[in-house]
C-alpha cells in the first residue's frame, strides 16, 4: 500500500476509536506507515523494536548504512502525549546521539532535530495530526522527505530537518516582530498608510477625511492593539503591559495582574496544541470538536455529566433531539454548532468564568488534565 493510501486508512482508524492502547496504535498506524516509507521491520539491521538504551528502550529505531541508530520513535496510547513523554524521548536520545526524534500517538506526529538549540518544544521541525488534517498529501510529503528510508540514509533527510527547523524559528521570529512594528507604525503613520487610510474612507462614504485625522485616528489604534496582543507602547497614555495569551497561567488568580484577570478566553492548548480563535464562545466549539474526534462518544457523555437534568438548555444537543424551543435558541446564537461535528450543538451563552468552568468540565469527561499543556489550558487575552 503506497504511503497516501496508508495515511488514509490510518486517519479513518484513529477516527473509529477502536484504537484503545499503546500497541493497538503501534500495529495498526505507526509500523504500516513506516513499512510505506520503506523501512523493513524483519531486518535487524533497518530496525529494531524495544531497542535497549541505557537502563530504558525506546519503541522503534530505525538504522543508517553503517549500523548506528538515525531515528528514534516512541509511540503512545492515542491521545497520551505529553511532556513527560517528550523528555523520556529526549533522553534516550542524549545515550546515542541519534539526530532525528518522533513522538507519535499515531494521530499526532512530532517531529525533533535532537540535537538543535533550546527546549525540546523548539527542536520540533514539523507537527501533523491525521485526523485533523485537511491535506494528507502534505503530511506524505513530510513523512518521505524526514522519515523515508533513501532519505534517512543518505543524509538527506538531517539535512531537509535543519533546513525546515530555520525556516520554523524563522517565521517566529517574524510573527513575534508583528505586533511591535504594527504598533510603530500607528504610533507615527507611515505616508502610504495613511493614505491607503483616506483613499478607503472616500471610496466608502464619499467624503475625503483630512490628513490630519487619519494621523490621529491611526495613532489612538494602539491602545487597542498593544491590549490585544501584549505590546509595550510608550506613546502619550501608555498602556499597563500584559502578558501575551500563551503566557497567562490557566485560570487568573488573585494576584495576578488585574488586566489578565478580567481578560477573556481566546484559545485552548490542548496536549500541547496550541488553538487560538478569539472568543470563549469559539473555543468551546473548538475544544468540543477536539475531544470529540478524539473519542465519538465524548459528547453524549458531556451532555449527561455538565448539567444533569437540564431541559430547557442542555449542555450538548443533537440535531435529532432539536425541539422548536432549541432552535429558537440556536437563532439567537445561544448554541454553536461543534467544529468538525456537525450534527452536534453546545451551549455557549456564558459568561469567560462559566465558559472556563464549563470547558474544565469537558477535560474531566475526556480524562484530561486541567489547566497543563500535557492536558487542556486555556489561553486567555485582555477583554477590549
Amino acid at each position: 500500500m503506497s504511503l497516501a493510501d496508508e495515511l488514509v486508512k490510518a486517519s479513518a482508524t484513529l477516527a473509529s476509536g477502536r484504537l484503545t492502547t499503546e500497541a493497538g496504535v503501534q500495529t495498526a498506524v505507526i509500523r504500516p506507515i513506516l513499512r510505506s516509507l520503506g523501512w523493513d521491520d524483519t531486518d535487524p539491521q533497518q530496525w529494531q523494536v524495544e531497542y535497549q538504551v541505557g537502563s530504558g528502550r525506546v519503541d522503534e529505531a530505525l538504522f543508517g548504512p553503517l549500523g548506528g541508530p538515525l531515528v528514534f520513535i516512541e509511540a503512545k496510547k492515542q491521545g497520551n502525549l505529553s511532556v513527560r513523554a517528550e523528555d523520556q524521548l529526549f533522553g534516550y536520545a542524549a545515550h546515542k546521539g541519534v539526530p532525528i526524534l518522533v513522538l507519535t500517538d499515531g494521530d499526532t506526529w512530532d517531529l525533533y532535530l535532537s540535537m538543535a538549540a533550546g527546549e525540546p518544544t523548539e527542536r520540533r521541525f514539523a507537527h501533523h495530526t491525521l485526523t485533523e488534517s485537511n491535506n494528507l498529501g502534505v503530511v506524505a510529503g513530510d513523512l518521505a522527505e524526514f522519515l523515508g528510508r533513501s532519505a534517512v540514509a543518505a543524509g538527506d533527510a538531517h539535512d531537509a530537518a535543519s533546513e525546515r527547523l530555520k525556516q520554523v524559528k524563522d517565521r517566529e521570529t517574524g510573527k513575534s516582530g508583528l505586533a511591535s512594528a504594527w504598533a510603530a507604525l500607528l504610533t507615527e503613520p507611515d505616508g502610504l498608510l495613511r493614505d491607503m487610510l483616506i483613499e478607503k474612507v472616500e471610496e466608502d462614504v464619499g467624503a475625503r477625511p483630512e490628513p490630519r485625522d487619519a494621523e490621529e485616528f491611526l495613532r489612538r489604534q494602539v491602545g487597542p492593539v498593544a491590549a490585544t496582543v501584549g505590546v509595550h507602547t510608550s506613546v502619550t497614555h501608555p498602556i499597563a503591559a500584559v502578558s501575551s495569551p500563551d503566557q497567562v497561567p490557566p485560570w487568573p488568580t488573585a494576584g495576578q495582574d488585574s488586566a489578565v484577570a478580567a481578560g477573556r478566553i481566546v484559545g485552548v492548548v490542548v496536549r500541547g496544541n496550541r488553538h487560538q480563535v478569539g472568543s470563549g464562545r469559539a473555543t468551546m466549539a473548538l475544544l468540543a470538536g477536539v475531544l470529540q474526534r478524539q473519542n465519538p462518544e465524548f459528547l453524549e457523555r458531556y451532555r449527561d455529566e455538565a448539567a444533569p437534568g437540564a431541559h430547557k438548555r442542555p449542555p450538548a444537543v443533537r440535531d435529532d433531539a432539536l425541539n422548536d424551543r432549541l432552535k429558537d435558541q440556536i437563532r439567537e446564537k445561544r448554541y454553536r454548532q461543534v467544529d468538525g461535528s456537525s450534527e452536534w450543538w453546545i451551549y455557549v451563552n456564558l459568561k469567560t468564568n462559566a465558559q472556563a468552568e464549563r470547558m474544565r468540565m469537558m477535560a474531566k469527561v475526556a480524562g484530561l488534565s486541567w489547566g497543563t499543556d500535557e492536558g487542556v489550558r486555556l489561553m486567555y487575552g485582555v477583554a477590549g
